[in-house]
């Protein structure tokens, strides 16, 4: 009886996927140049994997849903009934939109709201997508640099007054009215005023203005007339290097700049965006989900050797093996070769995988494993 189970996985071609990143890992050829954004390893609807089998290609959903006990284990069953975390790989080659995640009881009202609605779940304006929350960590495969969480506000004032300083009249008299709003009513009056009809008509209006500041330069030129381009402002900076990683809490604003890594997070799609992104917008969504507390996320690194990242999440654990003799599974694991290959047995089985390939591993004893290879597995702890 299988313990190991080879999975095929769908690939998101969202317009800001590199043609490169994920084509490489997976050992693939893209002639056309075609953006490889994300490649999905789990049960979610939105992108399914799933196995090999002798009968050819079975959902992963269907196999686990086929004997719960066997395939997730008995704690996971009890405490969430299926595969609880969703596994994925980002290629990063322009900015992903500016956005935040529901916390469980906002992700379970939206979800009826829109059911109410009758909005279909695959329908482009449906906001809430299922109804789970959807906390993340992101590891860097490469140098990656992500906006996440909200600055001190004496920092934000200082810097968007210097901003506003080198800005045409308009734009430094709106901009001056959200300091002021800033010091008066906080981070969230902030925010607002900067995505106020009238902010966005003036900032619209700077169109030839040229903006030379770093981050923000490049995405108003992306997004010219889009004022989430000042999100580098008043957003944390992260520049993360290979193996480190950094927690994304629900209701944290954030937004991916580019680079290359895995993403691991609860088994939900809900993203509410605020900008930078031809995808549906909802400010009103997005200001009832965040969370307007000033917020540095905390950035773990492991040693070249692999580990396991601290956990902030009941739903899932990341750990990194680099060489390791053994891979415990407590509990369902999904794993990521990203370098080398490795030779898996389990029990009578044997799997012999290169880069890019990814298993499913039910929780039934350790793996034996034999080569030179990183890998990257996904856990329920």
């Amino acid at each position: 009886m299988n313990s190991l189970f080879v999975l095929e996985n769908p690939v998101k071609h969202y317009a800001w996927g590199s043609p490169k990143r994920i084509p490489r890992l997976l050992g693939i050829e893209n002639p056309e140049e075609t953006p490889y954004a994300e490649l999905w390893m789990g049960i979610h609807r939105e992108g399914p994997s799933t196995v090999r089998s002798e009968q050819g290609p079975v959902p992963l959903e269907d196999l686990i849903r086929g004997d719960p006990a066997r395939y997730l284990g008995p704690e996971t069953v009890s405490a969430f009934g299926t595969l609880p975390f969703l596994f994925k790989v980002l290629g990063i080659a322009a900015p992903l939109s500016l956005q935040a995640h529901p916390n469980r009881a906002q992700a379970r009202a939206g979800w009826e709201r829109e059911n109410r609605l009758g909005i279909p779940p695959a329908h482009p304006d449906r906001r809430y997508k299922d109804p789970n929350h959807k906390p993340e960590l992101f590891c860097a495969l490469s140098r990656t640099r992500i906006l996440a969480g909200f600055r001190d506000p004496a920092l934000i004032d200082s810097d968007v007054r210097r901003f506003a300083a080198r800005c045409p009249q308009p734009v430094r008299a709106a901009l001056e009215d959200a300091c002021a709003a800033l010091k008066t009513a906080g981070l969230r009056a902030f925010f607002a005023a900067l995505h106020a009809p009238a902010f966005r008509d003036a900032w619209a209006r700077r169109a030839r203005h040229r903006i030379s500041r770093g981050s923000i330069s490049g995405l108003a030129a992306r997004y010219p007339s889009d004022p989430a381009a000042l999100a580098p402002l008043y957003l944390n900076a992260l520049d993360l290097r290979p193996r480190e990683a950094v927690p994304i809490p629900a209701g944290i604003l954030h937004c991916y700049l580019s680079g290359f890594g895995v993403e691991l997070m609860a088994n939900s799609d809900n993203v509410l965006r605020g900008g930078l992104t031809t995808k549906p917008v909802d400010r009103e969504a997005l200001l009832e989900a965040l969370d307007f507390a000033p917020f540095t996320p905390e950035v773990f690194a492991l040693p070249e050797s692999g580990g396991v990242y601290p956990k902030r999440c009941a739903e899932f654990s990341l750990r990194v093996l680099r060489d390791s003799p053994r891979l415990c599974a407590a509990g369902p694991t999904i794993a990521l070769v990203t370098r080398g290959r490795v030779s898996i047995t389990r029990g009578s089985q044997t799997l012999d995988v290169r880069k890019g390939a990814a298993l499913f591993i039910p929780p039934a004893g350790d793996a034996l494993l034999k080569g030179r290879y990183t890998l990257y597995a996904a856990g329920s702890p």
